[in-house]
């Protein structure tokens, strides 16, 4: 069955859905689509200096909410570093991918770790995603959400609509964009699959972008993802940052190799597999150096430091240890960080499998963390 989506890639007509969903553009016109037409003369100047002021002043001020009332240590910020530099000296398209745990992961996580000058620099500045729903409800929420260069998406829509093409133009004119490809906040905690936009994304780019994968712990206790939402103060949060994914000589990005759905499909299932490492090292160092030190305060010295294990009263103090997550999920193997030994990414046809069912393309390790995989 053919894909319902235009393949024209004018960015003045991309977004276009079949006769049976001829209601997008409505919604879109609800929405108040309130970014310009990037071949208009001087649009993007405009845009700029539109998104100035917005950048700067929530960037600030998410910066003292969470670096000077609150604690965050950054793991692998040098690979965040080079990952940028490298970006911007070539010109070649950057993609951002983490965990969403609370409303206020982005801007708040960026605030914190990237430097003041960086929110002067709208041009720069990564562009994001959010839920129409939540964030375009009206036109004052669309007009500040867009100027902070965050785009829409439409739950359910699936990987081919305005938002998606959208951010895979900016990514073709060598541009940031971060995505949560979890594609809500995950309450739970538990793997979720990654969906398949940000493997399009990648697949598609006319210049195949860098991937830089991280985790982040704490982010729900600084403002909960459920009522009352109450900003916090003095918690900590954690930010491990894993090694950039560069699958430019990779023939999953191979036009001629795969379909279209099997390149996304197969990007995804590789980027799933590398956050899944960044998560396991981010639980380890929260579980051993932030909780420890919790724990110490809390239960005493002589309580932590005597002991070889937790007692179950210290166990359940955080959901983050390995204990506590081996109680709430005890089909999830705990295991320490580092047991992978790489992936393959140029698995054959084989290996790929049906779309509809479990592969693990990027795995190359008897671990039992295999049967993690969640079925797509």
């Amino acid at each position: 069955m053919a894909s319902p989506h235009v393949t024209s890639r004018d960015p003045n007509s991309v977004g276009r859905l079949p006769a049976r969903l001829n209601k997008a553009d409505d919604l879109y016109r609800q929405l108040r689509w309130t970014f310009p037409v990037w071949t208009r003369r001087n649009a993007k100047l405009f845009f700029a200096l539109r998104t100035l002021p917005a950048i700067s002043v929530v960037g600030g001020l998410s910066k003292i909410w969470l670096s000077w009332l609150n604690r965050v240590t950054v793991e692998g910020s040098e690979k965040l570093s080079s990952a940028l530099e490298q970006h911007r000296n070539s010109g070649q398209g950057l993609v951002t991918v983490c965990n969403h745990y609370s409303c206020y992961d982005d801007p708040g996580l960026w605030s914190a770790i990237l430097p003041y000058r960086e929110f002067f620099q709208p041009k720069t500045m990564r562009w994001s995603s959010a839920a129409e729903d939540i964030c375009f409800t009206n036109k004052p929420y669309s007009w500040f959400f867009s100027s902070g260069k965050v785009v829409p998406l439409v739950r359910g829509w699936g990987v081919y609509q305005k938002g998606m093409d959208f951010l895979l133009h900016r990514l073709n004119e060598g541009q940031w964009v971060h995505i949560f490809p979890e594609g809500r906040v995950n309450l739970q905690k538990q793997p979720i699959r990654l969906k398949w936009g940000v493997g399009r994304l990648v697949a598609e780019a006319a210049k195949t972008p860098l991937v830089l994968p991280f985790w982040h712990i704490g982010m729900d206790r600084v403002l909960p993802p459920l009522p009352p939402y109450i900003p916090r103060f003095r918690k900590k949060v954690l930010v491990v940052f894993g090694d950039p994914i560069d699958f430019s000589s990779s023939s999953l990005v191979s036009k001629t190799s795969y379909t279209a759905r099997e390149r996304r499909k197969g990007v995804t299932d590789v980027i799933q597999t590398e956050l899944f490492k960044v998560r396991d090292v981010a639980e380890e160092i929260w579980a051993n150096n932030f909780e420890t030190a919790k724990l110490t305060a809390f239960f005493g010295s002589a309580r932590t430091n005597n002991s070889s294990s937790p007692s179950p009263s210290t166990a359940t103090v955080s959901r983050h240890t390995p204990t506590a997550l081996a109680l709430r999920n005890p089909l999830r193997p705990v295991i320490p960080s580092g047991i992978y030994t790489g992936f393959n990414l140029t698995p054959t046809r084989g290996q790929m499998g049906s779309p509809d069912t479990a592969v693990s393309t990027s795995v190359s390790s008897t671990s039992p963390r295999q049967s993690e995989v969640v079925q797509n």
